[in-house]
């Protein structure tokens, strides 16, 4: 199951606008730990405390429930405060660039 596909169709219902800014900045999500650390890692760029917000997304639990959490806490959140600036696929996530040795 394409979790992406099956998000962005039901975003679509409630918001058409926020699913296709979603659908051009979504990677493909296959299970729900890549569609959890997505919107974690979304959640964390935005410059008010989402740390609270960020604990309603779990990944252990069924995929129905896990997409009733997001309408409930997640959606209203970024239907409200809209999305922040730098969330399409081609951006590094911070702590998965590697180092370089100085040597």
């Amino acid at each position: 199951m394409n979790l992406t596909q099956e998000l962005l169709k039901r975003t679509s219902f409630y918001d058409v606008e926020l699913s296709e800014d979603l659908s051009r900045r979504m990677p493909v999500c296959k299970d729900l730990n890549e569609l959890s650390n997505y919107f974690r890692m979304l959640l964390a760029q935005y410059p008010i405390e989402t740390m609270l917000l960020r604990t309603t997304i779990k990944d252990s639990i069924e995929p129905e429930l896990w997409f009733s959490n997001f309408f409930k806490f997640i959606f209203p959140f970024i239907k409200q405060n809209g999305l922040p600036n730098y969330t399409d696929t081609k951006s590094i996530p911070m702590y998965t660039a590697t180092c370089q040795s100085h040597s």
